[in-house]
């Protein structure tokens, strides 16, 4: 069951919106038995925005929203028969300001800040098995970017970067189900991550042909310190005769990990989990991305489009689930090829 509302309006110089939803469901999970128990959920939100012009060339757009969701973790048969609970709490609330400036009519000017807090608890009553958990978790991140893009007759440039940063804090209560209330784990922890960024990237369009070519900085700083340069490369050819464009692309990524229980998970090896003897912090992730593909034209209404990728990664990203809570931890693997 859901629902939603929103209004809009629209003058010379300025226009606004605003929205809000809720919802509640019976089936927010992947339940892990056919019985479906305690798999309820009931979500509520709202937006705002705002679009102000203040000359020809000026124009500023401020963005606001706000998302809770409330939910059980879903029993298997024996977490119901000993009457467990679970709740989980998620809640997002966010802000931006956008101001984009026409320079000339070849240069545009572009500034982004954006404010975001999250927030996620889960809690369990006294009879959960096998384990009882606990967890309140919570980021505050704020982000400031600009951008400047230059576009000619057959090229565009832009150029611009970012800085990024994040207060993280983390509180885990773990205790065995047969020992509780007497815990095994209380780990607490609050740290800041810092990240920055610098691109340049340059279109060239020469008729039937197109290259892109771009270059990107990454610096990281959080459990571990890490720098990249990821350089980005793509070129496309339109054979009009023939109705068929040809296309290739390579991009180098740089990755940091998710901030999700990722102190908790690097920590691991201190709290004296069963089967845990060390643990070194997530790194980021690196990665070759190489795309090759064809598009043709089968009259006017057809289009048949052909693309092949393959990927090599080092310390792919993955994620571990807590026995049945649903709490996810980050884990990586020391390499990785897909293709498809």
């Amino acid at each position: 069951l859901q629902g939603a509302a929103s209004t809009h309006y629209q003058a010379e110089t300025f226009a606004y919106s605003l929205g809000v939803r809720a919802g509640h469901t019976d089936r927010y999970l992947d339940p892990p038995s056919l019985e479906n128990f305690t798999n309820k959920a009931s979500s509520a939100g709202f937006f705002a925005r705002w679009e102000q012009d203040f000359s020809d060339r000026d124009r500023l757009t401020l963005y606001a929203r706000s998302n809770r969701v409330g939910f059980l973790v879903p029993n298997d048969l024996t977490q119901q028969a000993a009457g467990q609970r679970q709740d989980r709490r998620g809640a997002e609330t966010t802000g931006q300001a956008h101001y984009q400036r026409t320079l000339s009519s070849s240069w545009l000017l572009s500034a982004r800040g954006m404010a975001r807090d999250l927030d996620a608890r889960l809690w369990s009553n006294p009879l959960a098995t096998p384990v009882w958990v606990e967890q309140d978790r919570g980021i505050r991140e704020a982000v400031g970017s600009a951008a400047l893009t230059w576009q000619g007759e057959r090229q565009v440039v832009k150029f611009g970067g970012d800085v990024r940063t994040a207060n993280v804090r983390e509180q885990f209560l773990f205790a065995e189900a047969d020992e509780f209330p007497e815990i095994d784990v209380d780990f607490r922890a609050r740290e800041r991550s810092t990240e920055g960024s610098f691109f340049i990237q340059d279109q060239i369009r020469l008729g039937a042909l197109s290259l892109n070519a771009g270059l990107r900085f990454d610096a990281y700083d959080f459990l571990v310190s890490d720098s990249a340069f990821s350089p980005r490369l793509a070129a496309s050819y339109y054979w009009e005769q023939a109705g068929l464009q040809f296309r290739a692309a390579y991009d180098r990524m740089f990755q940091t990990p998710p901030l999700e229980n990722l102190l908790l998970s690097s920590s691991a090896g201190a709290l004296q989990f069963d089967g845990v003897d060390d643990v070194i912090p997530v790194p980021p992730s690196r990665g070759d991305f190489f795309e090759v593909g064809v598009r043709k034209t089968l009259g006017d209404v057809v289009r048949l489009d052909v693309t092949h990728y393959w990927r090599e990664l080092d310390q792919y990203f993955d994620d571990d689930v807590f026995l049945n809570t649903g709490i996810g931890f980050p884990i990586s693997f020391a390499q990785a090829s897909i293709e498809g």
